[in-house]
């Protein structure tokens, strides 16, 4: 925190700002620091280079995401808000509070994030061969 109090000090934004940025980016942090271990271990088991897993990844999540996207798991309302609340920084959840977060932003969104955000933490998880058994599986300890 005395590093964010140096900064607020020489910048246009106040601590309070540049807390908000610093929980923004440990979210991104960890984001990344996820898909870079199963990039990692996958590479070790397979020794595909990491740019190609990096790809293939990427194109497992976003297929299964597209399913997700269509289907009613949105109406999971327990499961659909705990998602969406790992994606929300707590100072923002502090600040603006959960339901309006959620009665603000467009519908469309929070089922992109809902789906994105329950698919990458599946695939980070399960690996790269991962299957609908353990999809179902990782639903179930989500809850």
């Amino acid at each position: 925190m005395k590093s964010l109090n140096k900064i607020a000090k020489k910048s246009v934004l106040n601590t309070d700002q540049l807390h908000k940025i610093e929980e923004i980016l440990d979210l991104i942090r960890k984001n990344a620091s996820s898909e870079f271990e199963v990039i990692w271990k996958e590479n070790k088991r397979k020794r595909i280079p990491r740019s190609i897993l990096s790809d293939r990844i990427s194109e497992k999540i976003n297929r299964i995401k597209d399913s997700v996207y269509r289907s009613d798991l949105f109406e999971d309302e327990t499961l659909f808000q705990k998602i969406i609340e790992c994606c929300c920084p707590p100072v923002m959840i502090k600040q603006v509070e959960f339901e309006n977060i959620l009665q603000r932003v467009p519908s469309p969104y929070l089922k992109a994030i809902f789906a994105s955000r329950l698919v990458s933490r599946y695939v980070y998880e399960y690996g790269f061969d991962a299957n609908e058994i353990d999809f179902f599986n990782f639903l179930r300890e989500y809850k």
